[in-house]
């Protein structure tokens, strides 16, 4: 069976509300020269983050996307950088919100549920899209709040919703490498949320909603733990001590392999 459609009742408040929370952090900020992430400062990640809202109205409008290599997108959002020398975060945060406000409106121009070009030319749900941008708000908010040491709780149902907008992307982001020579059924049991099954045969993955005659490794995932250690953001080892993220089923061992199944979206 197809994945079920990620309808908009879920997708607006969702976004709106992940938006303004954000927002309302970066208002508040202490000193934005602080590192939050990699090369990046607060600054720098907020004016990265305006660049992709701000992208994002004419990919609901159908435009497409100016990123050719869904793989090599790091590239153009240093461009971004470049091009966009804005760094203070309360002037960022009210770019966010005016953005997030353009897409809801742009959303609505073929419909929430339609299939529009993202990155690399991959097809994608519109509702699906507005996932990635409650992701950026969920994932950078941590490490804004990281950079200042104040606390931040990822919404577990938003990370809900952002593990189901994956979905539809992720087999255009396999590792090969990991991948190839690879035979087995993963079934992902996210807690309180979706259960979907990841099919690996002969170096090509589908991902499918119907339970397979046989699964070789179940996992079972809290929504906030898995987002976060799928986005490096925590090591996989607490979560597995604390059993938040637990392998089984007949080979619990490809457990670890799953997670390397996949390059960064």
């Amino acid at each position: 069976m197809p994945l079920p459609p990620l309808e908009r009742g879920r997708a607006e408040p969702a976004l709106k509300l992940a938006t303004d929370r954000f927002a309302d952090l970066l208002r508040t900020v202490k000193d934005p020269t602080k590192t939050a992430i990699g090369y990046w400062d607060i600054g720098q990640l907020a004016a990265h983050v305006s660049h992709l809202f701000s992208l994002y109205p004419s990919l609901a409008r159908g435009e497409g996307s100016p990123i050719e290599d869904h793989r090599n997108m790091s590239e153009y959002w240093d461009l971004g950088l470049e091009r966009h020398r804005e760094r203070n975060p309360g002037t960022l945060a009210d770019r966010i919100e005016d953005a997030t406000d353009d897409f809801i409106a742009a959303a609505d121009v073929h419909g929430w549920d339609s299939l529009v070009d993202w990155h690399g030319g991959i097809k994608a749900p519109v509702a699906g899209i507005a996932g990635f941008l409650i992701n950026e708000c969920e994932i950078h908010g941590l490490d804004v709040s990281r950079a200042e040491d104040r606390p931040w709780v990822v919404d577990p149902d938003r990370a809900r919703f952002v593990i189901d907008a994956h979905m539809p992307v992720l087999p255009h982001f396999t590792n090969e490498a990991e991948i190839e020579g690879l035979n087995a059924v993963f079934e992902l049991d996210v807690k309180g949320g979706s259960t979907t099954y990841f099919i690996v045969r002969d170096g090509q993955l589908t991902i499918d909603t119907d339970r397979p005659a046989r699964v070789d490794c179940r996992i079972s995932a809290d929504p906030v733990d898995y987002l976060l250690v799928g986005y490096g953001r925590k090591s996989q080892w607490g979560p597995l001590v604390k059993g938040k993220v637990l392998a089984l089923g007949r080979k619990p061992w490809l457990g670890l392999k799953f997670g390397k199944l996949f390059e960064s979206v």
